[in-house]
């Protein structure tokens, strides 16, 4: 169990085996309750001869004779790692399950929230789309020789912009709302993105300039310009895309001047996959942290996220036959998403 031979155990302290996560205080603890004439009783993590780790659960009792004197003390040790590794990882398994079904209740309530927010502002906002159309029409039917003519134009198309902006959030909520058990169809890709990318433009605009296909996000961006169709869930989809962007944002931010910031999302088909780069330039990924990026509850935010969104990304793409990969490239994070390219 130690790795040690007998002959090397023999005249050495209990504390030969002492971690060092393992304060001194526990052994004081039990030499004190040993002295006082007592059982002490335990589980204690220890290292073994070659430095591994092992847990032992330890009863120690002191051998008392006649004129109540302990003449010696007998300790019996039960290797328990096996035990202790299947219940951290069963406590592991719950804290997911726990997350994962937190996560889902969480935005199907958002979900229904958003199905009757969009219910209600669709109407008077078709009404104020289709008047200020007409109003449109008007003003361009008026004489060239009227003053007014082009700053009525101008005026006129800056607020249809911002009723279309309006528009495009709502219809962005509308395809969140939609139920996550949605079949799995063939959709494109850039659709999903420019959706995502209106979902997070409230955090982001702020904070960064965004390319997509090496053009800049605008809010009233085509979603048909570029067509890379894959089979998906939609709502699903977006919301790995949000994930994504959120993380890259909160990094982001971190960067003094705006105008160094920049995250950069491309979509290539390659062979069977049509893949979906995003690109920061915020210092990239820790090192200890990449191998472990999509382990539930690993996150080095300094605003303390309890890191399970990238973890849910990966189950929704794996669930959708695809990847998802993280790297260091250049300078800042890369996230590479690979989903199948729908058949014909």
């Amino acid at each position: 169990m130690t790795g040690y031979q007998k002959v090397e155990l023999i005249g050495k302290k209990q504390s030969i085996l002492k971690h060092p996560q393992i304060e001194w205080t526990l052994y004081e603890e039990m030499w004190d309750t040993l002295k006082s004439k007592r059982v002490w009783s335990g589980k204690i993590k220890s290292l073994r001869k070659d430095g591994t780790t092992f847990f032992q659960n330890t009863v120690i009792v002191p051998i008392i004779n006649d004129r109540d004197e302990i003449i010696e003390v007998m300790s019996v040790i039960q290797d328990i790692t096996d035990l202790y590794n299947q219940e951290q990882y069963l406590k592991k398994r719950i804290q997911d399950e726990l997350e994962k079904n937190l996560q889902e209740a969480k935005f199907g309530t958002i979900g229904r929230m958003a199905a009757g927010i969009t219910h209600e502002i669709n109407t008077p906002l078709t009404y104020v789309r289709g008047n200020l159309e007409l109003m449109l029409q008007d003003i361009q039917s008026l004489d060239t020789t009227v003053k007014q003519r082009e700053f009525l134009l101008e005026d006129a198309n800056i607020v249809l912009g911002g009723v279309n902006r309006i528009a495009n959030i709502v219809e962005s909520m509308r395809e969140m709302a939609s139920q996550s058990k949605e079949a799995m169809l063939p959709a494109n890709v850039y659709a999903s993105l420019v959706t995502a990318l209106t979902l997070s433009y409230s955090k982001s605009k702020q904070i960064t300039q965004i390319n997509l296909q090496n053009e800049p996000f605008n809010i009233v961006m085509e979603k048909e310009k570029y067509t890379y169709t894959a089979m998906m869930q939609t709502q699903r989809i977006e919301q790995v895309w949000v994930i994504i962007i959120n993380n890259a944002v909160d990094v982001l931010k971190h960067i003094d001047d705006y105008n160094k910031r920049l995250l950069e999302i491309t979509i290539v088909q390659e062979e069977d996959n049509i893949v979906v780069r995003f690109q920061d330039n915020g210092g990239g990924i820790d090192s200890t942290m990449l191998p472990k990026i999509f382990d539930p509850f690993e996150s080095n935010k300094e605003e303390g996220g309890i890191g399970i969104g990238l973890n849910v990304a990966k189950r929704i793409i794996e669930d959708h036959k695809g990847k998802i990969l993280a790297s260091n490239y250049g300078e800042g994070a890369l996230f590479e998403v690979y989903l199948p390219v729908a058949c014909c």
